[in-house]
């Protein structure tokens, strides 16, 4: 079977690498297969849901335009016979990139390795240069945050009274300080998903961020607020640590937000948590659920910590 698919692309089979183990989510693919051709050559071959072609097709668009434009540690799927970037077969669709080979990621120390840090501010820097302009987008479809705490408590208040009660405290702040300002927040295409797990690391830089399954225009502290939340999950103690104040650091080096998103990051890092709360509760894993509770609690707790540690005067 794999031979045949490969053909699309003009690949020709030689054999599986099994051994070969692959970075990023498999949660979102039907099927992961590194493949090698006759002359040595590694490729990724994922399968997907034919439900799913419109976003698969759309993120597959604009990663060759993100390239087009210069855009450098991504890793575009490839066109196949006809230019299409994705090939139909049966109930799935399959999609085709280059293999990326990668050094390991040592969990958690690695959020206090201060110069993954600056290699992630080059990543999300480098991206807000080159994607001002992305046509498989649009800056009309934004994420409504407003929108999604308030379906969240009815939800929560139907279901699970006791969880909306222990996050009460957390919405009341979000509330009061955040969603009044959201639609004052500048907007940017983001990536969506980008944290150390979402990289191929290299000995000392990034190979490729992969994993662009729910990019699109944001507001424009999205990606950092994801990055943050993802370092403090894997070791609260990485908020303060060298990966984030060098990430950081070269942020604001650079202006990469407005003052307003600066002033509200804390905030917005909170709100991003219940986004991940609430895949937590679709797929009903007990366990990430207490965590994520615990993790929400300590942020709201530690604020004004935050404020100070990131160099944003505490509200």
């Amino acid at each position: 079977m794999l031979r045949d698919l490969l053909m699309h692309w003009g690949v020709r089979y030689a054999h599986e690498r099994r051994d070969i183990a692959l970075a990023g989510s498999p949660e979102r693919c039907l099927a992961r297969h590194v493949v090698q051709d006759a002359d040595g050559r590694l490729y990724v071959l994922e399968g997907v849901p034919r439900g799913r072609s419109r976003v698969r097709a759309r993120i597959a668009e604009a990663l060759a335009c993100l390239s087009d434009q210069g855009l450098a540690r991504i890793n575009p799927y490839l066109r196949g016979s006809g230019g299409a970037f994705l090939l139909r077969d049966g109930d799935r669709l399959w999609q085709l990139a280059p293999y990326v080979a990668g050094c390991p990621l040592d969990r958690p120390e690695y959020v206090h390795e201060g110069w993954r840090g600056e290699a992630l501010a080059r990543f999300l820097l480098d991206l807000r240069h080159h994607a001002a302009h992305v046509p498989a987008f649009s800056n009309t479809d934004l994420f409504d945050l407003p929108r999604f705490v308030r379906h969240l408590k009815v939800r929560l208040g139907s279901n699970e009274p006791a969880l909306l009660e222990r996050l009460g405290p957390s919405l009341q702040v979000l509330e009061e300080r955040l969603l009044p300002s959201v639609d004052a927040l500048p907007t940017a295409f983001c990536h969506g998903d980008v944290h150390a797990m979402n990289v191929i690391w290299a000995q000392d830089d990034i190979a490729a961020v992969i994993d662009w399954e729910f990019a699109g225009f944001k507001t424009e502290a999205y990606d950092l607020a994801v990055l943050l939340g993802c370092v403090g999950i894997e070791d609260p103690s990485g908020l303060q640590g060298s990966l984030v104040q060098r990430l950081l650091g070269a942020l604001k080096g650079n202006a990469y937000v407005s003052g307003l998103s600066w002033a509200l990051l804390p905030e917005l890092v909170l709100a991003n948590r219940l986004i991940w709360l609430s895949e937590w509760l679709r797929i009903r894993d007990a366990e990430m659920i207490e965590l994520e509770l615990c993790y929400i609690e300590l942020l709201l707790a530690n604020l004004c910590a935050l404020r100070c540690s990131w160099g944003i005067h505490c509200a």
